[in-house]
């Protein structure tokens, strides 16, 4: 159980923060992204992202998996999709959907905004449908998908060149707000596993569980309160994204590296 909610919260993070810490509100395109996840000298995780960002709307596609022996003990995929539209007003999303497969297990989620502000919320299995059904429709108001969430504080960080931000964010089953702060600015020296070296911008982003958790996913030695996350450009004159992911957890200390980067026609690659 404690692997399985280790694994939830990271879901939880790259979803809302890999998917969308790369484009200006200002700048339309495309940006692709890899990461591998090492814990434990293991390389237990690999995510692939892209967003697509137009004048006035903007999509996000994230697929994760895990890896190697992690693989062999806990088999787990996951794949999310966010689409809406973005202007002057902020970010509205229209469709979030996720889907994921564990052990031979599938789960979904699949919220459409209403105009009249309300969710249309379809959950699958039956018993996460009832956890839904439970959850008060006031928790709901107001909130955002996972990436859409981010993608509000990352345009606050292009904006003002700072992480801050507490954002609402209803998933389909869980209703959390993420809440960002900045801590400082580092140096990462070359390694074998990412692809960026250099300054960085670190933020610390912290769950702040509310509703729809299993009162023991909520323990402090399986849930960790915060997560660093060093922000930098790959090349120069191109947005911030995520270089690197840190925290501890009560197996030990689990680390996220950039390992690939197309974005404006250009890649990088780590070296291994």
């Amino acid at each position: 159980m404690r692997t399985r909610t280790r694994y939830l919260l990271l879901g939880i993070l790259l979803s809302a923060i890999l998917p969308t810490a790369t484009v200006s509100a200002e700048a339309p395109g495309s940006v692709a992204l890899s990461y591998h996840l090492w814990e434990g000298g293991l390389h237990a995780f690999s995510f692939e992202t892209r967003l697509d960002r137009g004048d006035t709307t903007y999509s996000v596609k994230l697929s994760a998996r895990t890896e190697g022996l992690v693989k062999l003990l806990y088999p787990y995929k996951l794949k999310a999709r966010t689409h809406g539209i973005a202007d002057e007003d902020g970010l509205r999303p229209t469709h979030y959907r996720s889907t994921s497969k564990k052990r031979g297990k599938k789960r979904r989620q699949d919220i459409t905004y209403l105009n009249d502000g309300s969710l249309d919320v379809r959950v699958e299995p039956k018993k996460d449908a009832k956890r839904q059904l439970e959850m008060p429709e006031t928790l709901k108001s107001g909130t955002l998908d996972p990436a859409s969430a981010v993608f509000s504080i990352i345009e606050a960080f292009t904006r003002i060149g700072r992480c801050e931000g507490s954002i609402p964010v209803y998933d389909g089953r869980r209703r959390y707000d993420l809440v960002v702060t900045q801590v400082g600015t580092r140096t990462l020296r070359p390694n074998s596993y990412g692809i960026y070296s250099g300054p960085a911008t670190v933020c610390r982003v912290a769950v702040e569980p509310l509703a729809g958790f299993k009162k023991k996913k909520r323990s402090r030695r399986a849930f960790p309160s915060t997560v660093k996350v060093w922000m930098a450009p790959v090349a120069e004159g191109e947005a911030a994204v995520p270089v690197r992911l840190e925290g501890k957890t009560n197996k030990g200390r689990m680390v996220l590296h950039l390992v690939e980067a197309l974005q404006q026609n250009r890649i990088e690659h780590a070296a291994r």
